[in-house]
């Protein structure tokens, strides 16, 4: 059995930005922590029908709060 794991990805000063589409709950802690406002809430549903984060147009400075705070860990950075 395949699953079909989505990612995202985004460059940063720090790394490597990534979100794991298929773990993302859209609980939005990462949202909060964010002081940069890198982050935002896309139209598209995951699979726990809420829906996921995505990158918004602010520069992430990649000082990794999204990733502590995310309860699933559908957030890295490396």
């Amino acid at each position: 059995m395949t699953e079909d794991i989505q990612e995202m990805t985004r460059e940063t000063e720090a790394g490597d930005w990534r979100l794991r589409k298929d773990l993302c709950k859209g609980c939005g802690l990462c949202i909060e922590v964010c002081e940069s406002g890198a982050l935002e809430f896309s139209s598209e549903l995951g699979p726990y029908g809420s829906y996921v984060v995505q990158p918004s147009e602010a520069d992430c400075t990649g000082c990794g709060q999204c990733a502590d705070i995310c309860p699933d860990g559908a957030i890295t950075l490396s």
